[in-house]
């Protein structure tokens, strides 16, 4: 009998970010420093929400778990200047980077992500998911 994680989990995979060209690109070791400059400016758009994901998760979170997430939420926050050092290491400055207006389609998905925050269930099984691919 397949258990409701291996289920989640396969779709996570069928779906992975990972299979995407870009991704691949970037493992075989093809892309440009334009990309990767590209790239550290939009996905800082996501660095900078997780925190705010988990304050909204915390909301929601039975309270023998609250501890437990908010040591998650203290490393995900940890994270925001280890992407700033990457960016400002492929020479984006600080002012860029926090200037960046992210595309349509970045703004949407944080905006999907901040709505399945409004209850444990589905705020948890959309962070394992994140997890799962980063």
């Amino acid at each position: 009998m397949v258990s409701l994680i291996q289920k989640i989990d396969r779709i996570i995979e069928e779906r992975s970010l990972l299979k995407h060209p870009f991704y691949q690109t970037w493992s075989d070791g093809k892309l440009t420093r334009e990309a990767l400059v590209g790239y550290s400016k939009e996905y800082y758009q996501l660095v900078k929400a997780v925190p705010i994901f988990m304050t909204q998760l915390m909301d929601h979170v039975p309270e023998h778990l609250y501890d437990e997430l908010d040591f998650n939420q203290q490393e995900e926050l940890s994270h925001i200047k280890l992407w700033e050092r990457f960016a400002n290491g492929l020479g984006v400055s600080s002012e860029e980077l926090n200037g960046y207006e992210a595309l349509y389609t970045t703004n949407h998905a944080i905006s999907g992500m901040h709505s399945l925050m409004s209850s444990f269930v589905s705020g948890s099984t959309a962070m394992y998911a994140l997890e799962k691919e980063i």
